[in-house]
């Protein structure tokens, strides 16, 4: 993420960028722990998002195994 910081530093003396109305891109820079932050928010985001998939396919199996007390088919298909 060095490329954001660099883009950050040179924005504010570039023509070819749109100035800003009453701020300027440095304030907009990253320290380190602000970018070990933001890569924690996203394992713990991710870990979310795997999270409720792992409970929604138990939820899944836990449905279709109560119904092999039904039938035989049902336990056959399920191992497929």
């Amino acid at each position: 993420m060095q490329w954001v910081n660099c883009f950050i530093c040179l924005a504010d003396d570039s023509e070819e960028v749109p100035k800003l109305k009453k701020r300027q891109y440095l304030d907009f820079k990253l320290t380190q722990s602000d970018w070990t932050w933001l890569s924690l928010l996203h394992e713990a985001l991710q870990f979310s998002s795997i999270t409720y998939t792992l409970e929604a396919g138990l939820k899944n199996l836990k449905k279709w195994s109560q119904k092999t007390d039904d039938t035989d088919v049902y336990f056959i298909c399920l191992g497929m």
